[in-house]
């Protein structure tokens, strides 16, 4: 069992180091007693390891236990409440749900449990769920009433775009909102002019209107596992980080100040970090919400499949290489990772100190429209006064709503590999689409991505041959999907050269250059690595500048959802996702079409796949009828509206296209 975690390799280099550096000072007559001393710590210190590894161990399985009996508990409790009735609920749209329960005809704990009991449900096949988030009715109403003294209605729109939460029927202001919500419904006639006043500030009935179209009081929303919420643990799939956290993540603060209600929490790969693997050792293996073996991709797994059950109805993901954009590619929905900068990623359980590659924090939703609500709903002065580090931005409504026609550029392969013509197909007609709408749709030629990935990416992600990520898994249990991704930097540079130069000879470039790769490990190596990735960016902006484009359409990977467990071999496909994580773009997906029978008979016949390398032989053997299809949008940093508008028309657009098919 010691060997399910990979630190004692490293132990024996300390220690052989160490013998090595010391034993010249030590008398002759003593360097036998002196190196079976240090022999005997190492066994000490092997033995010290492997209680903590069964300690460990023990701690995940209390973990799984403790898991099943909430949702035991709670399934025994929705009997009692007979949620049959409400059903239907989960298979509202965010717009029709937000409109009932603001007009009171849903009660946010009727909405909750329904949403629960769909959880459940879709749970028993999906296994993305972590755990249960308890609805406080009390907290909640202290949280959303309208207080005398501050009242969240009167802050003028027009500098914080601030929700009003709907006050308590006892409150004194509750003749106000409901006059406010009267104007939301159009009917001016019950206002007594064009433009209320309120604490002195006039708001117009366009801006009342906005706020109640983005709302996002009593939705209930889910957060990947790695979010911290206060009274639960934060794992990232590592039992050292079963902890219970001791406050709330910014992000789920700010939710919750615009009546949001957090209810479940869902699952992530080991460390968070892998793009295509969606199991830990602590919650197990999410699946596909879809089709039984395939993966739903890595980062915010739990999210896209729950979102495509039907289990949520918006969700929170985080993003370092891709882990919003996949999970919504393989589950058919849609997800948005904004500018790094614009949501606080402070309170994640994520390695800290790694800022040239940040981490995202964004949403997932089944429709663009909750992707709009949310970065409406967070863009606002609480989230700014809470994390300095968030860039004090307003949704830019008017970028958002311009109906401007764009040169959009496009697109579908790239140096390191070739799209399936299931994706290919799916890029070709969002390019129609968005023609159609009158955008002029232009090719892009994207600088050398396989070098992005293999130069920049990787070793700025894992750097110093991931000495950091070992330290986390230094007496865990180390899931099947991370062993070979983790001991390939962890082999010294030499050993992996040779190994580049077999696998070249194998005819597997992909895999020779990613055993070529030279971590940074001196302070050197990383200013190095760092100016490498700002000329990145320069020859990246130079392209984009020459093209004259106002966004980006490509692929988000070149195929459909993969099979459980062939995850390691395709970290060489990643380039259409991390090069948007790379030049901190916001860049969305946009489900579009599904694989068709014609296209795994194209993908079989297609001279660019001649089934000559192990990975051309899975990509073939990927394409399966049914699994949706995504594609990417991308912008400049901080036009985060304007990727959301491009995805919106696009959605739209597919939208009548399938009604008129």
């Amino acid at each position: 069992m010691v060997f399910h975690y990979i630190m004692p390799i490293k132990a024996i280099e300390i220690y052989l180091s160490y013998i090595h550096s010391k034993l010249l000072y030590v008398p002759e007559q003593y360097r036998k007693r002196f190196v079976a001393a240090i022999f005997l710590l190492y066994l000490i210190h092997l033995g010290v390891q492997h209680i903590n590894f069964l300690a460990n161990l023990w701690k995940i399985r209390k973990r799984k236990q403790s898991l099943k009996q909430r949702c035991d508990s709670l399934t025994h409790k929705l009997k009692d409440v007979k949620t049959s009735p409400n059903m239907f609920i989960p298979y509202m749209t965010l717009r029709d749900l937000s409109n009932e329960i603001q007009d009171s005809i849903l009660m946010p704990e009727m909405v909750i449990n329904a949403f629960q009991q769909q959880a459940l449900n879709c749970n028993k096949h999906l296994n993305g769920i972590a755990d249960f988030i308890p609805l406080d009715l009390k907290e909640f109403e202290k949280r959303t009433s309208v207080k005398k003294e501050s009242i969240a209605i009167t802050i003028p729109v027009k500098e914080t775009n601030l929700l009003a939460a709907p006050p308590t029927s006892g409150s004194i202001f509750y003749q106000m909102y409901t006059k406010l919500f009267s104007c939301f419904s159009n009917k001016e006639s019950e206002c007594s002019s064009k433009n209320l006043s309120v604490q002195g500030k006039s708001l117009s009935v366009k801006e009342l209107q906005n706020i109640r179209r983005y709302s996002v009081y009593g939705i209930p929303i889910s957060l990947t596992e790695i979010i911290h919420v206060k009274s639960h643990d934060s794992t990232a799939g590592l039992s050292l980080n079963l902890n219970v956290m001791v406050k709330d993540a910014v992000i789920v603060k700010v939710l919750k100040s615009q009546g949001a209600i957090p209810f479940i929490r869902t699952n992530v790969p080991q460390i968070g970090l892998q793009s295509f693997a969606s199991s830990n050792p602590i919650y197990g293996t999410t699946v596909h919400p879809f089709v039984a073996g395939r993966s739903p991709g890595g980062g915010s797994s739990g999210e896209g499949s729950l979102l495509a059950c039907k289990g949520s109805i918006l969700g929170v993901g985080t993003d370092i290489s891709g882990g919003i954009r996949i999970p919504a590619h393989f589950c058919g929905v849609c997800g948005f990772k904004p500018t790094s900068c614009r949501i606080s990623h402070k309170g994640l359980t994520v390695l800290s100190g790694q800022e040239k590659i940040p981490i995202c924090v964004g949403p997932l939703s089944r429709n663009v429209e909750g992707l709009v609500r949310f970065m409406h709903a967070t863009c606002v002065p609480l989230h700014f006064e809470l994390d300095c580090r968030v860039t004090p931005l307003a949704f830019d409504e008017a970028q958002y709503e311009s109906n401007r026609l764009l040169q959009i550029g496009y697109f579908i392969e790239d140096s390191c590999t070739k799209s399936t013509p299931a994706v290919e197909r799916a890029v070709l007609l969002a390019k129609t689409l968005l023609e159609a709408r009158g955008h002029k749709v232009v090719k892009f030629d994207p600088p050398d991505l396989k070098m992005m990935l293999t130069k920049l990416f990787l070793p700025a992600l894992l750097g110093s041959n991931s000495q950091d990520i070992h330290c986390y898994l230094y007496t865990d249990k180390v899931d099947s999907s991370l062993r070979s991704s983790f001991y390939t930097p962890f082999t010294h540079y030499p050993v992996r050269f040779l190994f580049s130069f077999f696998y070249r000879f194998m005819n597997n470039p992909i895999d020779a250059d990613l055993m070529a790769i030279k971590y940074p490990e001196t302070v050197t190596d990383w200013w190095n690595l760092m100016k490498n990735i700002g000329d990145f960016k320069l020859r990246f902006m130079k392209k984009w500048n020459e093209a004259k484009i106002d966004a980006l359409l490509c692929p988000v990977l070149p195929f459909a959802a993969l099979k459980l467990g062939n995850e390691k071999y395709f970290t060489g496909c990643l380039t259409f996702a991390t090069l948007f994580n790379v030049l901190d773009f916001p860049a969305g997906c946009v489900p579009v079409a599904e694989v068709e029978k014609s296209d795994n008979e194209n993908l079989k016949n297609s001279m660019k796949y001649k089934v000559s390398t192990k990975l051309e032989r899975l990509i073939v053997e990927i394409t399966n009828i049914g699994l949706p299809l995504g594609v990417q949008i991308a912008a400049l940093p901080f036009y985060d509206e304007l990727v959301l508008r491009v995805m919106r028309e696009l959605e739209e657009a597919v939208q009548a296209k399938s009604n008129v098919d």
